[in-house]
């Protein structure tokens, strides 16, 4: 039986390019079931422009618009949520989609194990071809847990099964695990694209598609923006951030998935899911704990305290290059020079954080 497709797509202020977007999901080989537009109490013409056009669209358009602002991360839940179909992608109002992408996901996601795809993108300013919005590409496929924790797949690039959409009310629990003291914004909840990476993460594969499926629209207006290449500057002014704070972060969201996910146990559908659950739920708080070493590493009041914090995390195998979630030998070295021995003055000197740990994954 052929998996029917929603597309949730978040407006606000979209009018510019909302029309050419549309008209892209009107050319996909295998179209939509719906479209649900969420939108977010727009002040220009989006409404109107989407009402002229939903009655020659192929499919249907439902159209929810807010009482008040949600903000970007809440109007996709929503919009997420009021989908009915087998398979949901997510969708702004600004890309464009390549006619395959639907039937792209679609044929990786008859293979039941898999509950989200994403995909590749040449990012677009102005006309002009920027590159591929990944310039390391994911794996072409990551098995159940073995996902990075920190990690996601850009929202625009997501279909998943909606059966992971029962663990939405969880999402609200959550802090994002990127933190921004230069604009102060956290805590808060985790974007959208955090969290169904996450939760579709701890119960099935995510499969990535290296070839690009859309265009990725940069304009200056964006919700979230293209970081482009990472250069060694880049690089050198990551590692020089007050690490330990953002590790103490790392330490404070993982507990929080340790929490959500055991309730996420309890509203399981079956034995299976239910296990798989606990024993993310177990990995989560083991991360936790190697967090919280980590941060000490950096932060404890004395050079015998910090390197107490990190003997204890090289005993309980941190460092690994391979196993369960892990810093590597790598981590070691910088844990040991920026840490335990410069930790006093990386805490006075050192960089505004303004980041999470993508280092940190399962190898």
């Amino acid at each position: 039986m052929a998996l029917s497709v929603s597309i949730a797509m978040a407006t606000y202020n979209g009018s510019k390019f909302i029309a050419e977007q549309l008209g892209s999901l009107a050319n996909q080989t295998i179209p939509p079931s719906e479209v649900i537009i969420c939108d977010d109490l727009s002040t220009d013409d989006t409404l109107q422009t989407v009402a002229k056009l939903r009655e020659s669209l192929p499919f249907v358009v439902h159209v929810h618009v807010n009482q008040e602002r949600l903000g970007h991360a809440a109007n996709f839940m929503k919009a997420v949520s009021l989908c009915t179909s087998d398979v949901i992608c997510t969708c702004d109002q600004d890309d464009i989609w390549f006619p395959t992408k639907i039937e792209r996901a679609l044929t990786v996601l008859e293979d039941p194990d898999v509950m989200l795809v994403h995909h590749n993108a040449i990012v677009v300013r102005d006309g002009a071809e920027l590159g591929n919005l990944h310039l390391q590409p994911f794996p072409a496929r990551t098995e159940r847990l073995k996902w990075s924790p920190w990690w996601n797949a850009y929202g625009f690039t997501l279909s998943f099964r909606r059966s992971i959409t029962r663990f939405s009310h969880l999402w609200l629990q959550t802090i994002d695990a990127h933190l921004d003291e230069k604009r102060m914004i956290n805590p808060r909840v985790e974007c959208h694209d955090h969290w169904l990476s996450f939760i579709s993460s701890v119960v099935g594969a995510i499969v990535y598609i290296h070839e690009p499926l859309a265009f990725y629209r940069q304009h200056g207006s964006n919700a979230a923006g293209w970081g482009g290449k990472i250069t060694l500057l880049r690089k050198v002014g990551h590692m020089l951030e007050r690490r330990g704070t953002i590790y103490a972060h790392c330490h404070r969201a993982a507990a929080i998935r340790t929490k959500l996910l055991t309730d996420a146990s309890s509203i399981a559908t079956s034995d299976i899911e239910r296990e798989q659950l606990i024993e993310a739920a177990d990995h989560y708080a083991n991360l936790a704990e190697l967090y919280n070493l980590r941060a000490e590493c950096h932060l404890g009041s004395s050079i015998f305290h910090r390197a107490s914090s990190f003997f204890k995390l090289v005993a309980m195998a941190g460092y690994r290059y391979t196993g369960w979630w892990t810093f590597h030998p790598k981590g070691l070295v910088k844990d040991l020079v920026l840490g335990v021995v410069w930790g006093k003055v990386m805490r006075r000197f050192g960089r505004t954080p303004a980041g999470s740990d993508p280092t940190c994954s399962a190898v």
